[in-house]
């Protein structure tokens, strides 16, 4: 993916590797169940022990513009 301008000027590089596989995931249950995934079921899909991680990964997502969530609801997950 390509680099992104954030907004203060500087250029935000684009996921990681492992952020590309949390993309894919969210894509994937999005497409199957028609609603976003718990951060629970994404460290499930992941193969991750920790949901601590899969939020890490959604934060930084969120800070690059690549994923949304809305505030204060459950299963609003979107890649953007």
């Amino acid at each position: 993916m390509a680099s992104v301008v954030a907004q203060e000027g500087h250029r935000a590089a684009g996921p990681t590797p492992a952020q590309e596989r949390v993309l894919e995931a969210v894509q994937l249950f999005r497409f199957d169940r028609g609603y976003g995934p718990s951060v629970r079921e994404l460290a499930f899909m992941l193969g991750l022990s920790s949901p601590a991680t899969v939020q890490r990964h959604l934060g930084e997502l969120e800070r690059k513009g690549l994923v949304r969530r809305e505030p204060g609801l459950a299963r609003t997950l979107r890649v953007l």
